[in-house]
């Protein structure tokens, strides 16, 4: 299975049409053949690539952990290595595979 990288076009709430139909990409939907509503799926996963060196950050308002401190939208393109993903100088994230 393989995602797009849902920020690349996005610029906040007033993005493209084009824009906003891609931040759902990311969400599926995905069909597993036999499998009902309400079953009960366990997943493996054997492989993680990430294809590019850079991703993005978002914050929007109102949302997420920084609630009402985040006045407007709010994104941010970070480098991605094999440490992790790079913050600034300073903070480096790893990456859980």
């Amino acid at each position: 299975m393989e995602t797009n990288d849902r920020f690349a076009t996005y610029a906040g709430p007033n993005s493209s049409p084009e824009a906003m139909a891609i931040l759902t990409t990311m969400a599926g939907p995905v069909s597993i053949e036999g499998a009902k509503p309400g079953d009960t799926l366990k997943i493996e996963v054997l492989d993680v690539a990430v294809p590019l060196d850079y991703g993005w950050i978002g914050a929007p308002p109102g949302r997420g952990p920084l609630g009402e401190r985040v006045s407007a939208f709010r994104q941010a393109r970070v480098r991605v290595t094999p440490e992790g993903v790079v913050f600034n100088n300073h903070v480096t994230i790893p990456m859980a595979l």
